[in-house]
C-alpha cells in the first residue's frame, strides 16, 4: 500500500507527461490539430501520395525528430530524477517541445505532428507500465529510474536510426523507381525517314518526316506505357483521346496530322515560316509551344479556353497517346508558349487533313522484339 502511495506522483508526471506531449505541437503548429485550408491529410492506402520523394522527406523529419524527442525526455528524466514531480514534467515538457520545433522549422505535414505526438505519449506510457507491471525479477530492474530512462534513451536512439535507414532504402527505392519511369517516358522508338512525302513549310524548307521501325510488340509497348507512372500522375487531369502510336509524336500529331514523326529542331523553323506569332491569350486552333533550356520539347494544340481564361490542350505524348490536359498539367512542365497563325491551319504543306490509323494499323508484328 504504502509502495502504491509513493509511485501516485510519478504516475501523475508520466500522464501529465503525455498529454504535454499531445499539446505541444499547438504551441509551435496550430495546423496539428486543425487543419489547414486547402491541406488534407494523406489518404489511408493512397500509394501514390507516397511515391514522391517529398513524402519520404516527410517520413525522415517524423522519425528523426521522434526519436530526438523520446530521448531528450530519457535524459531529462535521467538527470532529473531527483527533481520534484512538477519540476519532472516541466522538463518533459520542454524536451518533447523540442521535436515539435523541429516538425515546424521543416514545414511538416500535419499528420507528422499528431503521430509524432502518439509515440511520444506511447513511450511515455510504455515507461509507466514497465514502472508498475510488470512481474518478476526484470521488472525489479527496470523499475530503478536509471534503467527506465537509459532504456527510452535506447529507443530514441533506435528510432532515429531505423528512421534513417527506412528513409534511404525507400528513397533509394523511389529514386529507383521514378528512373524506369522516365526511362519510359523519354523511350524513342528508332526512326526511318520517308523519302518523296511532300511536307514543306509556306516558304520552301522541307522538314523531314519520319516513321518508327518496329522494335517492341504491342504487348511491350502496353508494358511501357503503363510503366511509365505518366498517366497515373496526371489522370485525375487529363482525358486519353487516342491510344499510343509510335509512328507519330507530339510534333507530328500538330503539324502532320499524326501521320509522321517530326524533330524538335524542326518546330522553329515552322514557327518562322508559317507566320506564327506569340500571343498571351490564344484561343481554340493556336498552337503552345514547351521548351527546356532553350530547346522544344514538346508541341500540343488548343482546344479550348475558358471564361476564367483556362487553357486545355490536346497534344501526343511522345509515342504514347494523344491526350486533352490543363496546359500546365503535363510531363513536359509549365515553360510554354502560345503561338496563332493568321495561315487558317497548322498542317505543312503536302499534309492533307488527318486520317490517322494510330496503334490498330501501324502494330507490329508479335515476334518483333527489341533488340
Amino acid at each position: 500500500m504504502r509502495a502504491a502511495l509513493n509511485e501516485r506522483p510519478f504516475i501523475f508526471a508520466l500522464l501529465s507527461q503525455g498529454f504535454l506531449s499531445f499539446v505541444s505541437p499547438l504551441a509551435h503548429h496550430p495546423d496539428a490539430i486543425v487543419p489547414r485550408v486547402g491541406r488534407s491529410r494523406p489518404r489511408t492506402g493512397d500509394t501514390q501520395d507516397m511515391e514522391s520523394l517529398g513524402d519520404f522527406d516527410q517520413q525522415l523529419y517524423f522519425w528523426v525528430s521522434t526519436g530526438i524527442g523520446l530521448c531528450l525526455i530519457g535524459l531529462a528524466n535521467l538527470f532529473g530524477s531527483r527533481l520534484p514531480v512538477l519540476g519532472r514534467v516541466v522538463v518533459s515538457a520542454v524536451a518533447a517541445a523540442v521535436p515539435f520545433g523541429i516538425l515546424s522549422s521543416l514545414d511538416a505535414d500535419r499528420f507528422a505532428y499528431r503521430l509524432s505526438a502518439a509515440v511520444l505519449a506511447a513511450g511515455l506510457a510504455v515507461v509507466g507500465v514497465l514502472q508498475t507491471r510488470l512481474p518478476g525479477r526484470v521488472i525489479e530492474f527496470v523499475r530503478r529510474p536509471a534503467a527506465a530512462w537509459g532504456l527510452l534513451l535506447a529507443v530514441g536512439v533506435g528510432v532515429t536510426v531505423v528512421g534513417i535507414v527506412r528513409h534511404e532504402r525507400a528513397f533509394d527505392a523511389a529514386v529507383d523507381r521514378q528512373m524506369e519511369e522516365f526511362n519510359a517516358l523519354t523511350y524513342v522508338p528508332e526512326r526511318e525517314f520517308v523519302q518523296g512525302v511532300a511536307a514543306v513549310t509556306d516558304r520552301g524548307y522541307a522538314v523531314p518526316v519520319a516513321v518508327a521501325k518496329p522494335t517492341h510488340t504491342k504487348r511491350q509497348l502496353d508494358e511501357v506505357e503503363r510503366r511509365s507512372g505518366t498517366l497515373e500522375q496526371f489522370g485525375d487531369a487529363t482525358i486519353k483521346l487516342r491510344p499510343w502510336d509510335v509512328n507519330s509524336n507530339c510534333h507530328g500529331w500538330v503539324f502532320t496530322g499524326g501521320r509522321y514523326i517530326v524533330g524538335g529542331d524542326a518546330v522553329d523553323a515552322i514557327l518562322q515560316d508559317n507566320g506564327y506569332v506569340p500571343v498571351k491569350e490564344p484561343g481554340p486552333g493556336d498552337i503552345a509551344v514547351y521548351r527546356a533550356d532553350g530547346e522544344v520539347t514538346h508541341t500540343g494544340l488548343v482546344r479550348y479556353v475558358g471564361a476564367d481564361r483556362s487553357v486545355v490542350v490536346e497534344s501526343k505524348w511522345g509515342w504514347m497517346g494523344v491526350f486533352l490536359h490543363a496546359a500546365d498539367k503535363s510531363c513536359y512542365g509549365t515553360n510554354y508558349t502560345y503561338y496563332h497563325t493568321a495561315r487558317g491551319g497548322n498542317l505543312l504543306k503536302g499534309i492533307e487533313s488527318p486520317a490517322v490509323p494510330l496503334a490498330a494499323a501501324n502494330e507490329p508484328d508479335a515476334d518483333a522484339v527489341d533488340e
